[in-house]
C-alpha cells in the first residue's frame, strides 16, 4: 500500500486533527489508564486545545488520508502544553485530568541534545506523539511522518526529543536517528524514555527549525 502525502495542518483544521489523535491512539495502554473516565466530549475538546497549541507553537503533521498524525512543539517558545481550561473543554475536576497532572509532574524534562556548539538560546523540536489507526500499522505511515518533519530539522540544523512509553515506539524512534538519554517509571508504573536526535551532519542550510 502506498503511504498518502504528508501534509501540515492549519489551524481550522485543529478540530479535525483531534479526531485523528482519538482514532489513532485508541488501544495504548498509557491512554486507556489516562483517559478512562473521560466523556467524548471532554477528550474532543481537550485534544483539540492541544491540537490548535500545536499547530500555532510547532507543527502537526498528518497523513491526506487523515490515518496518522504527528505532533510536534518548537521549545523553548512553545512553552510546554497550553494551561488547563484553555479551551473550555479541560475539566480541573475530573479524575482524568488529575492523572494527566499526575504524569506531566513525574516525566524528566526533556531538553535539546548536548552539542559543543549548542546554545541556550537554540530552538529544538519536541514530538509529543505519532500516532497512526489501528488497522494499518507497520506499513510506513508513522516512518514517512518522522522523516518529513527530520528532513525540515536537518537542513536548519536543529535537533528533536521524544517521550516514548513502549518499546516499539523506542525502536521507530532510534530508526530515525533517536537515541535513548535517560529511562524512567512514570506515575507509579509506566514506563516512559527520554529519546533525542541531534540534526544530521551536512543537510544544514539554516540556524531555526524550518
Amino acid at each position: 500500500m502506498n503511504v498518502p502525502q504528508i501534509c501540515t495542518a492549519l489551524p481550522g483544521e485543529a478540530e479535525l486533527v483531534g479526531y485523528t489523535i482519538l482514532a489513532a491512539t485508541a488501544g495504548h495502554p498509557l491512554r486507556q489508564w489516562l483517559l478512562g473516565d473521560a466523556t467524548e466530549y471532554q477528550l474532543r475538546a481537550d485534544i483539540t486545545a492541544v491540537a490548535r497549541h500545536a499547530i500555532a507553537c510547532g507543527a502537526v503533521d498528518w497523513c491526506d488520508d487523515r490515518s496518522a498524525v504527528a505532533v510536534w512543539l518548537q521549545q523553548p517558545a512553545a512553552g510546554g502544553w497550553p494551561p488547563l481550561g484553555a479551551s473550555g473543554g479541560f475539566a480541573p475536576d475530573t479524575a482524568y485530568i488529575h492523572r494527566i497532572t499526575t504524569l506531566a509532574a513525574t516525566l524528566p524534562p526533556v531538553g535539546r541534545p548536548g552539542e559543543p556548539q549548542a546554545t541556550a538560546g537554540d530552538a529544538f523540536w519536541q514530538l509529543l506523539l505519532v500516532a497512526v489507526e489501528p488497522g494499518i500499522r507497520r506499513i510506513g505511515r508513522a516512518s514517512a511522518l518522522l522523516a518529513h518533519r527530520h528532513a525540515a530539522d536537518d537542513r536548519a540544523g536543529a535537533a528533536a526529543t521524544a517521550y516514548a512509553f513502549d518499546e516499539p515506539t523506542v525502536r521507530l524512534l532510534e530508526r530515525h536517528g533517536y537515541r535513548p538519554a535517560q529511562q524512567a517509571v512514570v506515575a507509579g508504573a509506566h514506563p516512559c524514555w527520554i529519546m533525542l536526535r541531534p540534526p544530521r551532519a551536512g543537510a544544514r542550510t539554516g540556524s531555526a527549525p524550518a
